[in-house]
């Protein structure tokens, strides 16, 4: 707007062409319509706001006004840190090693039955035999109608046990089996980790970089500006800086949202996202 009024008061004094004029015209529409384009957007997501929490449009009593200042934040992360918060945090490397846990008993109880049992077994009972209950309890602890028994049971496994044997081959394959799946979540994970905290470091990058290109542009517009001002330019290369400038922007943001998408990434990827945010998952009895 500001370059379309110098324009038009050049064109008065006679020293700019009416074509400039209509270039920064032009410029100002395309502005404008991406303006009106960009409050659509904030309404739509406004609503998708409102439908996250409860809300109707009738709602007068809530206002969602924006206020977060969308700038970089770096925050320092060791690989190592992230790697033991997940050896401690990851649902399924917990349960894996509970699982192998399981199976250390499981072989255990295994090897003991392969050995030959031998118990001590005794009873003791009271005998009352009459036409009534009370009567019976009478008799019983009256007379001497006493009755035990004591004794030893040996039980050896006939050709050597093959039913043991096999549970307990059985057993060490489980525990077997449940190593090697540890050792497959904890390259999974340790992989994972890796992965998203090279994606952490280059969107930080990235976002630091876009930051350079942006006051670079400024820069630059406000030298055409001033060029422009000394009759040395013209409309369009001010309004190809100024475009060049609000690319920059668009991409320096989109930078730094890649970046914080990164940061949950590698939260979620070393399992401490509901605990960086002071989440507790509770167990409700039905």
């Amino acid at each position: 707007e500001q370059v379309l009024r110098d324009n038009r008061e050049r064109v008065k004094t006679g020293k700019m062409a009416e074509t400039e004029v209509m270039e920064a015209e032009a410029g100002l529409l395309l502005r404008k319509s991406l303006e009106s384009e960009a409050k659509q957007d904030i309404v739509t997501a406004m609503n998708d706001l409102r439908g996250y929490i409860s809300s109707s449009v009738g709602d007068k009593d809530i206002e969602i006004e924006f206020t977060d200042r969308i700038e970089i934040n770096i925050v320092d992360r060791d690989l190592t840190t992230s790697i033991m918060n997940a050896f401690k945090l990851r649902p399924e490397y917990i349960a894996t090693r509970e699982k192998i846990e399981r199976e250390k008993i499981r072989v255990a109880f295994a090897k003991n039955q392969r050995w030959p049992q031998f118990d001590l077994k005794g009873s003791y009972g009271l005998n009352g035999l009459e036409d009534s209950v009370g009567s019976s309890w009478n008799e019983a602890f009256e007379r001497d109608f006493k009755s035990w028994t004591v004794g030893v049971e040996l039980r050896i496994p006939f050709t050597g046990g093959m039913k043991s044997r096999s549970e307990l081959a059985a057993a060490k394959r489980r525990k077997r089996q449940a190593l090697l799946e540890l050792k497959a979540v904890e390259v999974a994970m340790i992989n994972g980790i890796d992965t998203a905290y090279r994606k952490v470091d280059s969107a930080s990058e990235q976002a630091l970089y876009y930051q350079k290109v942006v006051d670079i542009n400024k820069h630059l517009l406000e030298v055409e500006l001033a060029r422009l001002d000394a009759g040395k330019s013209n409309s369009r290369s001010v309004l190809e800086k100024e475009e060049d400038l609000n690319k920059a922007r668009e991409s320096e943001i989109e930078s730094i949202i890649t970046y914080e998408k990164a940061i949950l990434g590698l939260e979620m990827a070393e399992g401490s996202l509901l605990v960086c945010y002071n989440i507790e998952v509770m167990e409700v009895d039905r």
